[in-house]
This record gives structure tokens, C-alpha cells and sequence, in this order.
């Protein structure tokens, strides 16, 4: 099991492979600071995918745990900001 981490670099062009047309996408920079609510999304991802970070070796449980509440405690210090990428919306239409 493993994710397609540039998935969202491919997907305009996964889409009109589906014989769409029209294709429209919207991609988006996001700011987030330590009081935004998005501030737990990245923590939060990262958390659902422990099962696969602990069987694939890349960190123990515990220090799975650690880490994670180490990038929690970062992200809430007042000063932390990060950006990332994000592709909100796609959609075409059908082809006649």
C-alpha cells in the first residue's frame, strides 16, 4: 500500500484522459498560521496514515507518538506559519 504523492500534479491531465472536456481546476496556495483551524490538517493527515508509517518501518509507535506531538507543539507556537499546495476543484464536461 502506498500513496500517490504527486497525484494532484497529474490530476488535470488524469481527468481529460477520461475523455472529459472543458477540463477546469482551481489550485491553491494556503497560508496557515498557528491560530488558523487548518493548523491540525497536515498533524492530522499524517496521523492517519500510522498504521503504514509503523509497518513500513519508517518510525516505531512510540516514536510515531513523539514526533507527532513534537509537530503539534510546533505548529502552536504563535510565530509558525507554513503554505501548501492544494487543487480544490476539478471538473469538466462530457464529451458530445
Amino acid at each position: 500500500m502506498g500513496a500517490d504523492l504527486q497525484l494532484a500534479k497529474r490530476l488535470y491531465a488524469i481527468v481529460r484522459q477520461t475523455g472529459l472536456e472543458d477540463v477546469q481546476y482551481r489550485p491553491f496556495l494556503i497560508g496557515v498560521r498557528s491560530v488558523d483551524p487548518m493548523v491540525d490538517y497536515l498533524p492530522s493527515t499524517i496521523e492517519s496514515l500510522r498504521s503504514a508509517v509503523v509497518r513500513l518501518g519508517h518510525l516505531s509507535e512510540s516514536e510515531f507518538s513523539d514526533v507527532l506531538a513534537e509537530c503539534r507543539n510546533h505548529l502552536r507556537k504563535p510565530d509558525t506559519s507554513f503554505t501548501m499546495y492544494t487543487v480544490a476543484q476539478v471538473w469538466g464536461r462530457k464529451a458530445p
